[in-house]
């Protein structure tokens, strides 16, 4: 196969995997069949191990998992999500599984403080049925507080140049 072509496939995939945001086996709604997700799940995972591609492919799991919509009464990740992250225990997983955020440069951490307040009430849902995807939670919530404090200071920092 010609470099170029396998040069475009590769950013092609790239551009597929950094922009999906449907977890597979969900409806239009958003609700998710977990036998449906299970088995993508445990497929992509086989064929990513045959490749030596297991590492990257859990953190692209996370990465589309962390799309899942609240269920009906505003529980996130739902149930299906979590069992699937309690099953797999992948560190990798984890690593994938955080949302980002856009801010202005001198905006400061608040949204940060925000998102570290929703994941630990995320995480204060699932301690009891689902400790692992409530570990993971509290993390994430820990890294947004230190985020946070960073941001205030690069804000600060930006308020003196200017």
């Amino acid at each position: 196969m010609p470099q170029e072509l396998k040069e475009q496939r590769a950013h092609l995939a790239w551009k597929l995997l950094h922009t999906w945001k449907t977890i597979p086996g969900s409806d239009s709604s958003g609700r998710i069949d977990y036998q449906k997700l299970k088995a993508w799940v445990k497929k992509a995972r086989e064929l990513c191990e045959k490749l030596d591609r297991l590492e990257v492919c859990d953190i692209h799991i996370g990465q589309v998992l962390v799309y899942s919509t609240p269920d009906e009464d505003g529980n996130w990740p739902p149930e299906e999500v979590c069992r699937i992250i309690e099953e797999i225990e992948s560190k990798n997983l984890e690593k994938g599984f955080r949302g980002a955020v856009t801010k202005s440069p001198f905006e400061g951490g608040q949204q940060e403080r925000e998102l570290a307040e929703q994941y630990r009430k995320y995480a204060d849902r699932w301690n009891d049925t689902c400790p692992k995807v409530a570990s993971i939670l509290r993390k994430i919530a820990e890294d947004y507080e230190f985020e946070a404090k960073r941001e205030d200071k690069e804000a600060e920092k930006r308020r003196l140049e200017w």
